[in-house]
């Protein structure tokens, strides 16, 4: 790797002195779970600034580090070469593993060549492999910008596949491991290869380095003109991928990054290519099942048809999820699983889910939900002429049941990049909770389980061979049934001859889910490969379409000169074109703008319109129970008014009563005041009687005393 160009990019500090990424850290702790038990010293070819060599320094005797960049070896705290793949200083033999990441893809053919012999030479006993897997290298091209030259973003020269390990390393090693990680890929279906210039399709990467000029594309200056991929590139692909959709699922990995543990061959390798799943469990598993489902059906409660984004061209259905959208995590209540779309503070009001494009025809989605609120809940899927296109809504009678909702998706949907796009809203804000459990595609049956065992061994070894067509043309996965919190260990792999490949697994409910991909299974269905030793040409036959005829240096810039001239000129001619052009994008983006601000008031009317049509018919049955209302009112008013007459009568024998009452209160007064004069008469004569009383009593006591006094 002599380019003085690409020598000064990585030399340079700025790419050695940021922190790792997540991915970086991710990748990280793959590696270090993967080096087998009994690994002493290890050699890290390509190790840059050490994010993965400091880790192992801390932890093996010996680690010695070789990297073509003096600037990034300043990072590494361990034994350090700078050198090539190509020239390792190093004995036959004096490392127990060799670690190689992110190399491979980098190296031209006869640098690759070379090197991996020179790791087959060096290594005592393993190879860790890390690189990127089944890349679609011309969709990581870009144009410079300043000479126009075709390059690589990342400077790949090779996309690296199963195949390629395999041929490379011939039968003297056998693929031990294997393990994915990373981002993910952008799924580009391979066909489109054909519509990149017509598109002016151009990876742009400020951060990229020119390999012929040497220019940094983000240090140009504002003269220069970027190349722009048209945007209808992607809407052409989308025109006609469910014609490869088929397909495509089982070419594409959902991760980009592969690992590859290699081990000498010891001559006790066997040619078996039976497929067996294997399970390592610190506890007792109740039941292990096998679930096969439709293809294109989504599964709310399955962890592992999520997604924190949208992808172009993905070969499976998906929600997705975020902050920003209104749906919650998988939820577990009595014998229901379940997620919830519903309020959230920082939510846009909708819920999305994405079906790859299949077909252009009408098709049927079925969505099982629960019926627990009277909030209306439309469905809406994503045209890119026309916006949201409203295609039914969810029954609302909140009953409380468990409900299967039919909707109709018509046909002749102009699918954007990433598929049938689908949202679950409201014509306002999503105020309630409405639970959905599934969407079925053109049938409402449920998953299919297709096998079932009760273990009788924590650790569980199952034979796939009867089921492998389903397991390629279906969404399939095991559930292990387990009193599990997730402390404990459980790892799933599928075990394929010699070779273990980690499956992903997730706890739910107590139980783990193993997701077994339809494009990993079909990747070991496919013609064996021969294992036996290759020679080196027919290796470079796999790497490189067609090898370049040796010419000389005075051809190779006499030629490249005569070409930039060309490319001046013609780039002269497009920056004209491209202004027009440019012109008349502006134009039409105002008018495309103006539309798709139509379509989406239309949408909202739409909404709207089906809403009041509801309250229309809720108003109707209202007046209904309204006028039988008022006609039990008018029966009610005739008796009050016959009753109103009575009292009237009745008010009229009182106001009589009440004189005569009154005539009587006079009479009653006038004896009683005839009384009162008697009273006062017989008070006078008992005070005139009580005078008599007192003065006989006197006259009593004078005779009584004269009788006293006569007596003496």
């Amino acid at each position: 790797m002599e380019n003085s160009n690409i020598m000064k990019y990585y030399n340079s500090p700025d790419i050695w002195e940021q922190d790792p990424t997540q991915h970086q850290v991710e990748i990280t702790e793959l590696i270090l779970s993967k080096i087998p038990n009994g690994v002493k010293s290890i050699l890290d070819i390509g190790c840059g600034n050490g994010i993965v060599t400091n880790r192992l320094a801390k932890k093996y005797d010996r680690v010695c580090a070789v990297d073509i960049s003096e600037e990034a070896l300043k990072y590494v705290q361990t034994e350090k070469i700078v050198g090539s793949i190509d020239k390792l200083p190093f004995k036959d033999g004096e490392f127990d593993l060799i670690l190689i990441s992110d190399v491979l893809e980098h190296l031209p053919t006869e640098v690759f060549e070379k090197g991996i012999q020179e790791l087959q030479r060096v290594t005592k006993r393993y190879i860790l492999i890390v690189t990127p897997f089944q890349e679609k290298l011309e969709f990581g091209m870009m144009t410079c910008n300043n000479c126009l030259c075709q390059f690589h973003v990342n400077l790949h020269i090779h996309s690296i596949n199963k195949e390629t390990i395999v041929h490379g390393f011939g039968a003297k090693f056998i693929i031990k491991q294997m393990s994915f990680g990373g981002d993910e890929w952008s799924h580009i279906p391979s066909y489109a290869k054909q519509l990149k210039s017509l598109y002016h399709y151009s990876n742009n990467w400020d951060n990229a380095v020119c390999p012929q000029c040497g220019v940094k594309q983000g240090n140009l200056s504002d003269s220069n003109q970027k190349m722009i991929t048209n945007p209808k590139f992607y809407d052409a692909i989308a025109d006609s991928v469910h014609k490869v959709m088929d397909q495509l699922r089982l070419e594409e990995f959902l991760h980009n990054e592969a690992l590859f543990l290699l081990e000498k061959d010891s001559g006790s390798r066997t040619e078996s290519t039976s497929k067996t799943l294997l399970i390592e469990s610190d506890v007792r598993l109740k039941n292990v099942k096998l679930i096969s489902d439709d293809k294109w059906n989504l599964d709310f409660t399955n962890p592992f048809f999520q997604r924190s984004h949208t992808v172009y061209f993905g070969y499976k259905p998906y929600i997705v999820v975020g902050d920003s959208l209104n749906i919650s995590n998988i939820i577990t209540e009595d014998t229901h699983s379940y997620r919830l779309v519903g309020p959230k503070e920082d939510g846009s009001n909708h819920a999305i889910f994405i079906i790859p494009k299949f077909t252009d025809e009408e098709f049927c989605l079925f969505i099982e939900y629960q019926d627990i609120t009277i909030e209306p809940l439309f469905v809406n899927v994503f045209d890119r002429e026309r916006s949201y296109i409203p295609i039914g809504q969810l029954e609302n009678k909140a009953d409380g049941e468990w409900k299967k909702q039919r909707i109709i998706v018509p046909s002749g949907i102009n699918c954007p990049a990433e598929g049938f796009i689908f949202e679950l809203t409201s014509s306002d804000k999503i105020q309630e909770l409405h639970p959905i459990k599934y969407i079925y595609v053109n049938n409402d049956s449920q998953n299919n389980p297709i096998y079932s065992v009760i273990p009788e061994e924590q650790n569980v070894s199952i034979d796939l061979s009867e089921w492998i067509e389903t397991l390629i043309e279906s969404n399939c996965y095991f559930i292990c049934d387990a009193d599990c919190n997730g402390s404990e260990r459980f790892m799933a792999s599928l075990q394929v001859g010699a070779t273990r490949i980690d499956l992903r697994s997730a706890l739910m409910n107590g139980s783990y889910v193993i997701e077994v991909p339809s494009e990993l299974v079909n990747l070991f269905e496919k013609a064996s490969v021969s294992t036996t030793e290759i020679p080196i040409n027919d290796l470079l036959d796999i790497l490189a379409e067609q090898k370049k005829k040796e010419i000389s240096s005075e051809q190779i810039h006499s030629e490249l000169n005569a070409l930039q001239f060309e490319m001046k000129n013609l780039h002269e001619k497009y920056d004209r074109l491209l202004v027009n052009l440019q012109n008349v994008e502006a134009e039409l983006e105002i008018h495309r703008n103006i539309k798709i601000e139509n379509e989406r008031q239309i949408v909202w009317f739409q909404n709207r319109t089906a809403e009041l049509e509801l309250l229309n018919e809720r108003f109707q049955n209202d007046y209904k129970d309204i006028t039988e209302k008022y006609k039990n009112l008018t029966i009610d008013y005739e008796q009050i008014a016959r009753f109103q007459s009575r009292v009237a009568e009745l008010e009229i024998e009182k106001h009589r009563y009440v004189r005569e009452l009154e005539q009587l209160n006079e009479k009653y007064e006038g004896i009683l005041g005839e009384n009162r004069q008697l009273l006062r008469e017989v008070d006078n004569k008992i005070e005139a009687l009580q005078d008599l009383n007192t003065k006989l009593e006197k006259l009593d006591k004078m005779n009584l005393v004269q009788f006293f006094l006569r007596k003496k």
